[in-house]
């Protein structure tokens, strides 16, 4: 009502005060004048005016006004929309550690020397967990060509993984019942590779060690080949030293630039111990087994 210039006259042509706004909606009597700054002459709804018909029906003027504004809300609507999907992709990305290469090597620093050596030792360690209580043992259930994920169960031991077994993980906690190192291991049905992904991490369940292990036949340098790359990483995520092998059936190094990689498939490094763990789907499975994780 403010950009507004309202003007009423009677039938008998008095003009009268400007009514109020709500008071305008009912001026069937008046003939109102409404008169916008900068455009052409309208009526309030409602209003009896010269040549239109006195029916309830908004002015066309009106009617293109609000078509605008619709089509200027759902504009807004969709910019809002792709930016919460933009910022939803950003904060599943930031789970992630950086994807090098498979052949990158990545010297350590002198100042990070003492740290990398301290990683590979407990590397080592917690590699070397054997059956007991410190260890548990989970199995994927499906066929090789299963289009979502399968049934997840708890294995006994490391001799009674079932059959249709499409994914082993093994998980190691420490006394105090934290994750301490996380084993991925899909199955090959066609027998033509091994695949093993591990994660390692410190007491607040942050990925301070990162190993791949492949060993697969079909390269076309050796009888079967073995990699092995080898991440280790701060507290802050940032890349410390990379180790990379490549060698043959009798631990013979291989040149990359020999071989052939048929069964280099994508894999994702993550943060900590929980995006493990979801994306897994093994979060429930290990609290009812009594691990912990850090808030």
């Amino acid at each position: 009502a403010r950009h507004f210039r309202l003007r009423c006259r009677s039938r008998t042509g008095r003009q009268s005060a400007p009514p109020r706004r709500k008071a305008l909606r009912g001026c069937a009597r008046s003939v109102c004048a409404i008169r916008p700054r900068g455009l052409r002459r309208v009526a309030c709804e409602g209003a009896i005016l010269p040549n239109y018909p006195q029916s309830n029906e908004t002015p066309r003027v009106h009617i293109r006004q609000r078509e605008r504004e619709q089509r200027t809300g759902l504009r807004c609507v969709r910019a809002a929309v792709l930016f919460l999907l933009i910022l939803l992709t950003r904060s599943a990305a930031a789970h992630d550690l950086e994807l090098l290469p498979e052949e990158r090597v990545v010297t350590s620093s002198p100042a990070n020397l003492p740290r990398v050596t301290a990683l590979r030792r407990e590397l080592a360690l917690w590699r070397e967990k054997k059956p007991g209580p410190q260890l548990l043992l989970f199995a994927e259930l499906g066929g090789p060509y299963r289009s979502s994920p399968g049934e997840i169960i708890r294995v006994v031991s490391p001799n009674a993984w079932p059959e249709n077994t499409a994914t082993g993980y093994a998980i190691v906690i420490d006394e105090q019942r934290r994750i301490r190192l996380f084993q991925e291991s899909p199955t090959s049905f066609s027998g033509d590779w091994r695949l093993e992904l591990t994660h390692v991490f410190d007491e607040a369940g942050r990925t301070v060690s990162f190993a791949r292990f492949s060993q697969f036949y079909n390269s076309g340098c050796s009888k079967f080949a073995r990699e092995q790359s080898v991440a280790f990483y701060d507290r802050e995520g940032r890349l410390l030293a990379r180790d990379y092998r490549l060698e043959d059936d009798t631990k013979r190094p291989l040149k990359a630039s020999d071989c052939a990689f048929f069964y280099r498939y994508k894999y994702r490094i993550h943060s900590d111990a929980r995006s493990v763990l979801e994306a897994a789907h093994l979060s429930a499975g290990v609290a009812r087994a009594g691990a912990k994780l850090a808030p």
